[in-house]
């Protein structure tokens, strides 16, 4: 068996592969790349973390020069996702307590702002008291309060203050327990980070061998 090929032949060979190599492989990262930012989003989204965390993934693809091609994909809130991805515990940091709303408080603060004890629309609730339940434990509570009207079940209606008039007529307020303070909370993991990556990398060659058929 004889395999001869033309002079020249050879080096035309090699010239025509890298030159479809040299678009195929910025293809596959630069489409690898971005489907890797829309499955982490995904990811963030199905374990029920709002809309905001999901947008904080971001990616960056870098053309350079042949096969040199480059893509990264970052989130620009590392320390929420690590926390979600490894559960870790969220501790106190320059304040005693860290300040959990309950469902019982609104949603917006003062400002439109997150509810926070910082941010408490005072002028409308009133101020907050402080209870101590024992060494890792207090809770923020309201008083002087009434149930809002509403068809919703009755532990999940919201308060209102009561009015001057209503206290003028004796109506007897209730309390409400609005942020819950602890010293730790441990986030239970609900993102995997590492195993979306993995896969984003095991699909790389597929991907290369996809565009190199289209070139």
């Amino acid at each position: 068996m004889e395999i001869s090929f033309e002079k020249g032949g050879l080096g035309r060979i090699f010239r025509d592969e890298a030159r479809v190599m040299g678009r195929a492989v910025p293809a596959a990262i630069n489409r690898g790349t971005t489907e890797l930012k829309e499955d982490l989003r995904a990811d963030v989204r199905k374990a029920g973390l709002g809309n905001r965390l999901p947008r904080t993934w971001r990616s960056k693809f870098y053309r350079n020069q042949g096969i040199n091609a480059a893509g990264v994909v970052f989130s620009k809130a590392p320390h929420i996702v690590q926390a979600f991805e490894e559960g870790k515990p969220i501790r106190a940091q320059g304040r005693r307590w860290l300040a959990v709303p309950t469902d019982r408080a609104p949603k917006q603060g003062i400002g439109r702002k997150r509810i926070s004890p910082e941010t408490w629309p005072e002028h409308r609730f009133g101020p907050l008291a402080f209870v101590k339940v024992n060494r890792n434990l207090a809770v923020l509570v309201a008083t002087g309060l009434r149930r809002s009207r509403s068809k919703k079940p009755r532990l999940n209606r919201k308060f209102r203050r009561l009015t001057a008039r209503q206290l003028e007529r004796g109506r007897r307020g209730r309390t409400a327990i609005m942020f819950i303070l602890t010293r730790e909370v441990r986030l239970k993991k609900r993102l995997n980070v590492d195993r979306e990556g993995r896969e984003a990398l095991e699909s790389l060659g597929v991907k290369i061998l996809e565009e190199s058929r289209e070139r």
